[in-house]
């Protein structure tokens, strides 16, 4: 009885339209993403928390400006932007943080 191998898809023809250069199929496994959350008003271990339960982890802590004052202390954006971008857990998501601003508050 001869052997006989599994077949191989002609090169190109995969499920994800391209071929792997030996004919074998390719397949493309989509990560699971996840909006960044809205941590915006957060203190800044309460944003990391909440980073951390949405499965992302926090990334540099930059302070930002804040000319009117009501949100020292406080995470003001992040990068990637909130809601707008989604990305695979354990992404490290940049906070921006409320500071006084060189001059008297308006």
């Amino acid at each position: 009885m001869a052997h006989r191998s599994a077949p191989r898809a002609p090169a190109g023809d995969g499920p994800t339209g391209l071929g792997t250069p030996n004919g074998t199929a390719a397949f493309t496994v989509a990560a699971r993403l996840v909006p960044i959350p809205d941590v915006r008003g957060l203190t800044l271990a309460e944003a990391t928390q909440e980073l951390k339960a949405s499965g992302f982890v926090r990334g540099q802590v930059n302070g930002v400006s804040d000319p009117t004052c009501n949100d020292i202390n406080l995470v003001v954006g992040t990068g990637p932007a909130v809601g707008t971008h989604q990305q695979p857990p354990g992404t490290a998501v940049t906070l921006y943080i409320g500071q006084a601003p060189p001059t008297p508050c308006e």
